[in-house]
């Protein structure tokens, strides 16, 4: 999660959030800037598991099939 705070600035979390219209005034137990970072968290990694998997099937494509 660090990387990600490091790397996406908090303002487009904050503009993210603002652009939905709704404002809480109360704390709540999951806030919506979280809600922003899980689905930030999940588009990153559903990116980081495809090449994972890329690179997987190549190897298994280079032992099955050699040149």
């Amino acid at each position: 999660m660090d990387s990600f705070r490091k790397n996406i600035p908090i303002e487009w979390v904050s503009e993210a959030v603002n652009q939905t219209g709704r404002a809480a005034v109360r704390k709540r137990r999951f806030p919506a800037e979280q809600a922003v970072w899980l689905v930030l968290g999940i588009g990153l990694m559903r990116i980081a598991m495809f090449a994972i998997n890329w690179n997987w099937l190549s190897l298994i494509q280079k032992a099955i099939c050699p040149p």
